[in-house]
């Protein structure tokens, strides 16, 4: 009881000190430590316990958070019924790589409010969770990076290092999708893109519980109470090395024999055109409008992209069954409706790298003239030129976005 008065006294005395320094203006922002490692690595524990001792022991007002976050986001169910059901890690592995990384921007706002408020943040698991675990999925870094460039960037990040093998051996190993010992080895390989970042500090997690525990303690009082920028840095690509690395190939859709052709209508009026010209164009209208109320620009950006994968096999299904397709609400309109809200263009871009690249694409009016200009699509509203364009294309094969053919 006597401790628990003395831990209380001094974090009240510290925190009375901070105001005294110039009020909320001069208190010390938080400092944002992330663990890293693999699933039963020990960061859960470590982060929790750490997170206790910086506020009852050391005075440092510190709030600790998980991501995924389960509980407190719109995502959060989404994600933990996909975690809970899915039998294979690559199930929906595209939707749901930009599902996670929705619900990282979801938490973006409180987390800096909490840092300039000067509460130290510890997450378990952050941002290269997400990519390592895309990575390990098979799919390129390029696109594995893309969707996180803009979050708040860890002032350090200590990756408990666990080779498989021990993980594998832990209680409770085994009870979700990813905890395969060949999966978690590819995880493991890359996790490397990051290692080399100077805030990344290695903790060897083969050890006991209590000696690793006592080195993070060491190292993390070390980041809490070392100088560092007012400013809260956002994470850029160099943060990833060379993050273009590895993009989608356009040859990767295949089908045998002749495939049904892909059309893309957007602008006022592309409804109505759609079902004027579905008959001539013997083609099935798949309209992909998706809801984004009440969402910041950053999620909505991630959530259409995510749900554009999500119906990706079944229109490449049509295609392969011989069957045209026109899509409304497709990438060309998520463009142009993103585009007031969002600065980053490339970053807009970058998320609907790898979708069907349709054969055509046709806009109805010309407000959005630059964008299409450079991508060579078509502006009209003229019946006859939109038939004619969507005349041609090669069955032979049918292309991905890239950022070869989706420039903003």
């Amino acid at each position: 009881m006597i401790r628990g008065l003395a831990s209380d006294c001094r974090r009240l005395l510290m925190t009375k000190m901070a105001g005294l320094a110039g009020g909320d203006a001069g208190i010390k922002r938080g400092a944002l430590i992330v663990f890293e490692g693999l699933d039963r690595s020990g960061k859960s524990t470590l982060a929790r316990k750490l997170a206790q001792t910086l506020n009852d022991e050391e005075g440092t007002r510190t709030t600790l958070l998980a991501f995924p976050d389960r509980t407190s986001t719109r995502t959060g169910k989404i994600i933990n019924d996909h975690l809970a059901t899915q039998k294979s890690p690559l199930a929906r592995k595209e939707a749901i790589h930009l599902i996670f990384s929705q619900n990282r921007w979801e938490k973006d706002n409180s987390l800096i409010e909490l840092l300039n408020n000067g509460t130290t943040v510890i997450l378990d698991r952050y941002i290269a969770s997400g990519v390592s675990y895309t990575m390990a999925k098979g799919l390129p870094k390029s696109f594995a990076c893309a969707a996180d460039i803009g979050l708040p960037q860890p002032d350090c990040v200590f990756y408990l290092d666990v080779s498989p093998e021990v993980a594998e051996s832990r209680a409770n190993y085994g009870e979700e999708a990813f905890e395969k010992k060949e999966f978690q080895a590819a995880v493991r390989k890359a996790m490397d893109v990051f290692r080399k970042h100077p805030t990344w500090k290695t903790i060897d997690a083969n050890r006991g519980k209590d000696e690793v525990f006592e080195e993070a303690k060491e190292r993390i009082l070390a980041v809490v109470q070392e100088h560092r920028s007012e400013t809260i840095a956002r994470i850029g690509p160099e943060y990833f090395g060379d993050s273009g690395e590895g993009e989608f190939k356009p040859e990767e859709f295949q089908f045998d024999g002749k495939r049904g052709c892909l059309y893309a209508l957007d602008g006022p009026g592309s409804e109505v055109l759609a079902q004027s010209l579905s008959d001539s164009l013997n083609a099935e209208i798949v309209d992909l409008k998706c809801s984004t109320d009440g969402i910041s620009a950053r999620e909505k950006a991630l959530k259409l992209a995510a749900y554009f994968w999500d119906q990706n096999e079944a229109i490449l299904e049509k295609l392969r069954n011989g069957r045209n397709v026109v899509l409304l609400h497709y990438v060309p309109s998520a463009i142009i409706e993103l585009l007031p809200e969002i600065e980053d263009l490339q970053w807009i871009a970058a998320l609907f790298h790898g979708l069907p690249c349709p054969d055509a694409i046709v806009r109805t009016e010309s407000d959005a003239g630059t964008v299409y200009k450079k991508n060579g699509w078509v502006i009209s509203n003229d019946r006859a030129e939109i038939l004619a364009s969507c005349t041609k294309h090669d069955n032979a094969k049918l292309e991905r976005f890239t950022s070869k053919n989706l420039a903003l």
